[in-house]
């Protein structure tokens, strides 16, 4: 009975197993047929929207070509009515040239008596051309002139500057228009130091400087060495503002008589 029961056993689980086999088989056939159509599907789509770009593209081209086509249609006519208006103008021209023709042919009749009038002209013509060529030489020389007097101005007052700076460095005078800065300060010795000298500033040896700090005059120093970026001076303690020092980056300027 048990081996009965054993084949019936083993039977039914054989035949179990192909159900499962022919259900999965079936069901990878069913999920590959889904998936192709799936792709199938998303293709479509895909080319569909590309189909829709491509005709909002051509839709709004044939918009821009149907302006386009508007503004030259307007151009033609205002270009034929400007042709219109040439041909009018034309026209008149011509009926003008004919009768300045008119009068010309009379007046070649009248003036057969005046052969002389064509040389006449032809030397007159060339006395033109003569006086344009003299009137350029004479602007020429007159620019050349121009130059000279300009570049001998620039050298008197170059000549008048230098005899300004002698002058000055005779008189022991920085000159006028000098500003510059204190660099450092040497309270031990009585001595400050300034930004620029000869070559930059033009500073004089034994001059008198003014500090400034804003527009108050706060001491006076007097040159003792000038290097060509550089001087040192003395402060003249007289001199010195109550109550205030001189600092590094106060203004210096030339001090000159009244």
């Amino acid at each position: 009975m048990w081996t009965k029961v054993s084949i019936a056993a083993l039977v039914i689980s054989l035949a179990g197993g192909a159900f499962y086999y022919m259900n999965d088989e079936g069901l990878k056939a069913e999920t590959s047929l889904l998936t192709k159509t799936t792709g199938e599907r998303d293709s479509l789509e895909s080319e569909f929207n590309q189909k829709d770009e491509e005709r909002a593209d051509y839709v709004a081209k044939n918009g821009v070509l149907t302006s386009d086509i508007k503004a030259i249609e307007e151009k033609k006519v205002e270009l034929t009515d400007s042709n219109d208006d040439l041909l009018a103008s034309n026209k008149t021209i011509e009926a003008d040239l004919t009768t300045k023709k008119t009068t010309l042919d009379e007046l070649k009749t009248k003036s057969k008596d005046m052969e002389n009038v064509n040389a006449i002209a032809a030397r007159i013509t060339a006395l033109d051309l003569e006086n344009e060529q003299l009137a350029m030489e004479i602007s020429t020389e007159e620019k050349k002139n121009e130059a000279l007097t300009a570049q001998s101005n620039q050298i008197q007052a170059n000549n008048d500057a230098l005899a300004q700076l002698k002058k000055d460095q005779d008189a022991r005078l920085s000159p006028p228009n000098l500003k510059t800065s204190v660099s450092r300060v040497i309270d031990d010795f009585g001595l400050v130091v300034v930004h620029g000298g000869a070559n930059d500033h033009g500073i004089v040896p034994g001059s008198r400087l003014a500090i400034m700090r804003g527009k108050d005059k706060i001491a006076e120093v007097t040159v003792n060495a000038v290097e060509g970026n550089v001087s040192t001076a003395s402060v003249i303690h007289s001199s010195i503002t109550a109550g205030e020092t001189i600092h590094p980056g106060d203004t210096v300027v030339s001090v000159r008589p009244e």
